[in-house]
């Protein structure tokens, strides 16, 4: 339908456009639960280093994160083709880093006004981003991920082989300087979202002719890498570090464990 102007006048919103947000909201609100679910087995029901063989922490960590990302790759296509680059970084800071940023400050005073008479000086600038860094890792992560992918769109509109390569190169990158190995790790997971909105209905048009298929394969190949998951296996530890044969299965079974557990997520809902 068109206005007067010419310009389209969007209809009314489809119901399965409608089921697909909902589905999003909960896998998010799903997420959130299991984060700290995560974190009260890692403080609360462990307390020294006995929580990397938890089976519940292992099925958490295997996909919330990944999942997180992947979500957020997914919500940002149109940001990310639509928007002028300095428009769409402008509006993702704001989103993301000046709240994060607003809260860890208000944190910060209140700590400062609760502990003033035992507390040392005040933090520099820098040791208060590097706090924020290692305590909203996941912010950083996803607002990093979305500036990389928008320079790539700067030199290509649209190419999944440039995405591609960007993945293999960030995922293989030798540093473990402060948070970058979690930013390789979740940066795949970021592009993939962002690809599966590009092609939607054709993923969408697969998932439901071969959905048990799908599973079931899924499934097996989760359920292999939960069994063989172990503490080396965490990005925490292995720091997607690639040295040896050991290290290159330990960052391989990662992945593919991650991916397999997160798609089975995606699929269901």
């Amino acid at each position: 339908m068109l206005n007067v102007t010419g310009s389209d006048v969007p209809g009314p919103r489809t119901p399965e456009a409608k089921d697909r947000e909902l589905g999003l909201d909960f896998a998010k609100g799903v997420l959130i639960i299991l984060v700290i679910v995560g974190h009260l087995i890692q403080y609360v029901v462990y307390r020294d280093g006995g929580f990397w063989e938890s089976p519940c922490f292992k099925w958490i960590y295997m996909f919330h994160m990944p999942l997180f990302m992947a979500i957020s790759g997914y919500l940002s296509w149109r940001a990310l083709l639509r928007k002028s680059f300095t428009r769409a970084i402008g509006d993702r800071a704001v989103q993301l880093l000046l709240p994060m940023l607003f809260w860890y400050a208000l944190l910060e005073a209140a700590k400062l006004a609760i502990l003033s008479s035992s507390a040392s000086e005040p933090a520099s600038v820098l040791q208060c981003l590097k706090d924020s860094a290692g305590t909203y890792w996941f912010i950083w992560a996803a607002f990093v991920s979305f500036l990389l992918v928008k320079i790539l769109l700067i030199f290509n509109r649209w190419s999944p082989w440039i995405l591609f390569v960007s993945v293999i190169l960030v995922a293989l990158a030798p540093v473990t300087f402060s948070i970058l190995p979690l930013i390789k790790y979740t940066f795949p997971f970021f592009c993939l979202g962002f690809s599966f909105a590009q092609s939607r209905e054709w993923w969408t048009g697969i998932t439901r002719s071969h959905k048990p298929l799908l599973i079931m394969f899924l499934s097996i190949a989760a359920l292999v890498c939960f069994l063989t998951w172990r503490k080396d296996t965490y990005i925490y530890n292995n720091l997607a570090l690639v040295h040896d044969m050991q290290s290159a299965q330990n960052v391989l079974l990662m992945l593919v464990g991650s991916a397999a557990a997160s798609a089975i997520v995606i699929v269901l809902i």
